[in-house]
């Protein structure tokens, strides 16, 4: 019951994908879906026919190995031509990998990429949806879902996902975009709390310090605002425009 449900979900995903497609588009263009079954699991035959029963594995094994060697150069290739820009030859390329593997996380991941790129931002939110039930300890993938939130104006789900990411990993990336995301939510406090966490982890992040200094002022308790002067200025000392802060 489940199968048939997922191969039905899939074909109306597929048909919503080909509908939006140009009509000179290429058939397979669009992502996520047009995937094939697995290879079913071989059966041991009886003891009597142990030498069959060998070559049968030794034949499902090579079968086995040429199908990862296939998928592992179509990502191969998927890649590289997603480097170049070659977002539609990259996007059929993922889809191939698909057919071989309907659940593998990196051709998704790609699939999510090129949406994204192309700023359709509602099929990159889908797919990374996607990608949070098939590797749901991967907090990229939380972290790209709220990037797809941010950029349809959805600060609220936004939020919850780049939280969702730093329950898996603490990441500074995560911290910061929460942080430009809270900003948004104008919950300053909480964006400087986060701008610091992402500078403790990361004092290179140029972004994550200037960001920290655009929203002192938003900081009604005077103490804290010293306090994260304080910090700022001990991860660029270079910096002149703290000196306000630090002598109030």
């Amino acid at each position: 019951m489940i199968e048939a449900f997922v191969v039905l979900l899939i074909g109306s995903i597929l048909i919503v994908v080909l509908n939006k497609m140009p009509e000179k588009g290429i058939k397979v263009e669009k992502h996520k879906k047009a995937i094939d079954k697995f290879f079913e699991a071989f059966h041991k035959t009886p003891t009597k026919k142990i030498e069959d029963d060998n070559d049968n594995v030794d034949e499902h094994a090579s079968m086995q190995q040429a199908e990862l060697s296939e998928k592992d150069k179509l990502l191969k290739e998927a890649k590289e031509l997603l480097k170049e820009d070659k977002l539609k030859e990259a996007e059929e390329k993922y889809i191939e990998v698909l057919k071989i593997d309907e659940h593998d996380p990196e051709s998704y991941r790609g699939l999510g990429n090129i949406c994204f790129i192309k700023k359709d931002y509602k099929d990159a939110e889908e797919i990374f949806e996607k990608l949070t039930k098939i590797s749901p300890k991967d907090g990229s993938n939380y972290c790209n879902l709220g990037m797809c939130c941010y950029k349809k104006d959805e600060f609220e789900k936004a939020r919850e996902n780049y939280e969702k990411a730093l329950k898996i990993e603490k990441k500074p990336s995560y911290y910061k975009n929460l942080a430009i995301t809270l900003i948004k939510l104008k919950e300053y406090d909480k964006a400087l709390d986060n701008l610091l966490r992402s500078l403790d982890k990361n004092k290179k992040d140029k972004e994550s310090f200037s960001l920290a200094i655009s929203i002192l002022d938003e900081i009604k308790d005077k103490k804290k605002q010293k306090k994260a002067a304080t910090f700022l200025a001990k991860v660029n000392t270079k910096d002149s425009t703290l000196k306000s802060y630090l002598n109030k």
